[in-house]
């Protein structure tokens, strides 16, 4: 060994240590302005029987070269390292086990299958400071590790000790087993960063903020918190845990979600019953697989009413939202996959927001039902009532859907599915998809104020353009609006059948064609008859097409003069 008790050594040319150990106290100092090569493994800097045990200041390049471990420890102390400049770990584990500082000026370059090991002692990672590679940077042990500003990490592992500070971490992040960062504080993940909780132990983040914008993955064991905590979720987060998210008391600290909150794996996530916390959706919450449950911590549920979020359950998913009353309102927005369950939303009479049933999704009810907001009925998707369904919003009808008690629209009934019931309109219905057909079952009377809008592509029935099929009474009234799509441009002796019933009656009060090639007109004749629209005249050439024809005539004249006057 060599004893640098006491000593200043400073060094701006370079340093090659390959073997033996450097004894250092507490008035030790070493400065390494060149570059420094250590290939040397053990306890290669000790401080004998001193638990601050000098300092080992790079402001240059410190390389680690060989394999194995190189530590900064020994007995009861160890030197402390703090980096200005460039470390270099291309092999092996680098530990320090008492104190280090990484300022923002330092870059840490940590190669493939090699660890920068921050051990038992008190560790500062500075604004700015860097840790590059696909090497790991390690938390470990009993350590207390202060990040403070933003600092970069290619592979952080945080395993060990507790985490402290006010930070913003960019790279790529994880925290286990025994690690804490139960400290006050705030932890920002970056846009474009990602953090994991992994395998381990409990994830302790009482007292602490916790804000992710960019990607965070709950793989495993459960998330606790107190009432001081906050988790607020801006990017994404994916839970696959089949854990809990457990606070101190019953619903005390927050988790807000205004980015996505995706649910994957076949297991149940809780927001746990007796001592979990409020859970906020402002954002979209996409229950992907198994179950979420949370149990009585929504903040959108009030009374009987959902009143807010985009809420996502997908085929064979299950959202668990146990409450002593269940809905009857609903004032978010959800969509519901074919076998996906949003438990408590089988009761439902009143959407005032949005309601999506996709992928064959059915939704029954003996309830009247009235939709203010908008109602999207998918393909192969089924909504059906045996009483009456009242409509002053949106229905968007692929599927199919029933109403015994007859459906009064007052808003948009727009499609191309098909409704079994009467049908009172004093809205607007649009057969259809830009286009297509449109089929009631019932009967269909258009009050003085409704519109019937159809469009014309082709001359294809419900295919390039629109029909409303009708199985009993079509009372016709209010105004039609007919509008070519994709400057489609009729011709003489074409006709469309709009609409079709078991019988007519009435007429509309207003019709409102679109304008035709000049010499073609429309025909309405059996328009009130049989629902057909015909064109009929001749076309009028253009101008420009008479000054062709013209010009043309005039070129054969000139040419049969000459071949007269050759002969």
């Amino acid at each position: 060994s060599t004893n640098l008790r006491g000593r200043t050594f400073v060094n701006q040319g370079t340093v090659n240590r390959s073997d033996g150990q450097l004894e250092f106290s507490p008035e030790t100092l070493i400065q390494n302005h060149g570059t420094w090569n250590d290939a040397n493994q053990g306890n290669s800097y000790a401080s004998q029987n001193s638990p601050q045990g000098g300092l080992l200041e790079n402001f240059g390049t410190f390389n680690k070269t060989a394999a194995g471990t190189l530590s900064f420890a020994s007995g009861s102390g160890g030197p402390g390292f703090t980096s200005h400049g460039i470390v270099n770990v291309n092999q092996g584990i680098f530990s320090i086990h008492r104190t280090s500082t990484f300022t923002g000026a330092s870059v840490a370059n940590i190669a493939a299958g090699a660890t920068l090991l921050l051990r038992d002692g008190t560790n500062h990672l500075q604004d700015g400071a860097r840790f590059e590679g696909a090497g790991t940077l390690a938390f470990g042990d009993a350590g207390q590790h202060h990040i403070n500003g933003t600092v970069h990490a290619d592979n952080g592992w945080h395993w060990g000790g507790t985490l402290q500070g006010t930070h913003t971490l960019q790279g790529n992040w994880a925290v286990g087993y025994g690690a804490s960062m139960a400290t006050a504080g705030t932890t920002t993940i970056a846009a474009g960063a990602t953090f994991t909780f992994r395998e381990g132990g409990e994830h302790r983040l009482q007292n602490r903020s916790f804000v992710n914008h960019g990607t965070v993955s709950h793989t495993d064991n459960l998330i606790r918190i107190n009432a001081t905590s906050t988790i607020t979720n801006h990017g994404t987060w994916t839970d696959s845990s089949g854990a809990s998210f457990v606070s101190s008391s019953d619903r005390v600290g927050l988790f807000e979600n205004h980015g996505t909150f995706i649910k994957t794996g076949a297991n149940t996530l809780t927001m746990d019953f007796y001592n979990g916390p409020m859970f906020s959706n402002l954002g979209t919450v996409d229950v992907q697989q198994g179950t979420l449950q949370l149990h009585r911590n929504l903040a959108q549920h009030s009374g009987s009413t959902l009143t807010g979020g985009t809420w996502i359950v997908r085929n064979g998913a299950t959202l668990w939202d146990q409450y002593t009353t269940s809905y009857t309102i609903n004032q978010g927005d959800v969509t519901l996959h074919g076998t996906g369950d949003f438990a408590g939303f089988s009761t439902l009479t009143q959407n005032e927001g949005t309601l999506r049933l996709l992928d064959g999704k059915t939704f029954s009810t003996t309830a009247a039902f009235t939709n203010s907001g908008t109602l999207v009925i998918g393909t192969g998707s089924s909504f059906g009532t045996t009483s009456t369904f009242a409509s002053s919003g949106t229905l968007n009808l692929l599927g199919s859907a029933s109403a015994t008690g007859g459906l009064t629209n007052t808003g948009t009934l727009v499609g191309s599915g098909t409704l079994t019931g009467n049908v009172v309109s004093s809205g607007t219905i649009i057969p259809g998809t830009s286009p297509g057909l449109l089929t009631i079952t019932g009967d269909l009377t258009l009050l003085g104020t409704s519109q019937l809008l159809m469009e014309l592509g082709g001359v294809v029935q419900g295919i390039s353009y629109d029909h409303l099929s009708v199985g009993g009474t079509l009372t016709l009234g209010g105004e039609l609006i007919v509008s070519l799509l994709d400057g489609f441009s009729p011709v003489s002796g074409a006709s469309f059948d709009l609409f079709d019933a078991a019988a007519f009656s009435g007429i509309f009060a207003d019709l409102t064609l679109p304008a035709l090639t000049a010499g073609l007109s429309w025909d309405t004749s059996a328009l009130y008859s049989d629902g057909l629209l015909a064109v009929g005249g001749t076309a009028i050439p253009e101008p420009s097409t008479y000054a062709i024809v013209a010009g043309l005539a005039a070129l054969a004249a000139a040419a049969w003069r000459r071949h007269g006057r050759v002969r």
